[in-house]
């Protein structure tokens, strides 16, 4: 049995967050940072957490002599979602099927092109509308509006601006012998801070029973030396909370199409193994992420991997679906393949609206 915890991290300090991208000396001179660090990133950060607080006393030994790791831990302890959170309110990427202007949010029009589904720009009084990048949703707006399809102009969304501000630091390396600055070796290295200090991250993970009790701490996070407060929250799936209530997630729909929203990276394996399971009909993806990594176990680096990035839309088609609820295909699709326990591959099932 595993026991489901909120958490809300909360940095001290300006943060930097690497993407898996090797920089190369004299070659590059600007090191950008993510805005939100990669789920395995806070998973490395949590462990180091649980561990100084003798949680998975139970499997020390197997964690300290590096014995099947990564089979070890996600038995014990995974993530399941990261989010933002202002003060009680959690955001998260605004699905990239979402178009604004000044006056107005739209979701896009779906249409069946040869069997594959687009989405199209949705035209509002002859004015230009853009696609969202990198934009939040607040939770509550997203399912009372988003999910639903109603009320969709009323949705606030926040771009990244609205929400962390970028610093600039300058790094050189100097020369061993002579102590001076080596000649091309002066770089820019963009760190992030939130905008306002009630901003946090926000995730869910689960625990089991016998591996302890998660307390309120300081952890590493976002570079050398930076720490961020971590805290526990009330238990409750915030997916879940309100949700039931719904009609969509009881309601029965007559198709065999269905949206899913990505509210995590999904690898590109667990990409291609859903696909052997099911028709992905169409999609609505942002720039594709590199993730990388370590090898505790082989004390290397792991294999660089691409990602289809949070916010993204996978149209998916199977038979199954018909006259199912969201909550029953659901749970189909997640019998289907199993997603990465360090938070990656994490999503929300919703109807198709506005077929064409």
């Amino acid at each position: 049995m595993y026991k489901s915890y909120n958490l809300k991290i909360t940095p001290f300090d300006n943060m930097f967050f690497r993407d898996a991208h090797t920089f190369q000396k004299e070659m590059s001179h600007y090191i950008p940072t993510l805005r939100q660090p990669y789920p395995s990133t806070i998973y490395g950060a949590l462990l180091s957490c649980f561990l100084r607080q003798g949680l998975f006393s139970n499997i020390l030994k197997d964690i300290q002599g590096k014995k099947l790791l990564d089979e070890t831990l996600k038995e014990h302890f995974r993530i399941k979602n990261v989010f933002l959170i202002f003060k009680d309110e959690v955001f998260l990427k605004a699905p990239l099927d979402t178009f604004y202007n000044d006056k107005k949010v739209q979701i896009g029009r779906y249409k069946s092109c040869n069997g594959v589904f687009q989405c199209h720009t949705p035209v509002y009084d002859k004015e230009e509308l853009n696609q969202v990048d990198n934009h939040y949703i607040s939770l509550k707006e997203y399912k009372e509006h988003y999910l639903l399809n109603k009320n969709i102009h009323s949705i606030n969304l926040l771009s990244e601006k609205d929400v962390f501000s970028s610093h600039t630091k300058i790094g050189i390396e100097l020369n061993a012998v002579t102590g001076s600055v080596k000649e091309k070796h002066l770089y820019k290295i963009e760190q992030i801070s939130f905008k306002d200090k009630d901003w946090s991250y926000f995730l869910q993970v689960d625990l089991k029973e016998d591996t302890g009790k998660i307390k309120d701490d300081v952890l590493k996070l976002g570079g050398e030396n930076k720490l961020a407060y971590l805290k526990t929250l009330p238990s409750q799936d915030i997916l879940e909370e309100d949700y039931n209530n719904i009609v969509i997630n009881e309601k029965t729909y007559y198709t065999d199409k269905i949206k899913m929203i990505l509210t995590t990276p999904m690898k590109n394996d667990t990409y291609n193994a859903l696909c052997e399971k099911v028709n992905v009909i169409g999609q609505v993806t942002g720039k594709s992420l590199t993730i990388g990594g370590y090898n505790m176990l082989k004390n290397s680096q792991k294999k660089l991997t691409k990602a289809i990035p949070s916010g993204s839309i996978l149209i998916l088609q199977s038979n199954t679906f018909n006259r199912k609820s969201i909550k029953e295909i659901t749970k189909t699709i997640k019998s289907q393949y199993t997603a990465d326990f360090k938070g990656f591959d994490q999503f929300i099932i919703a109807p198709l609206h506005k077929e064409g």
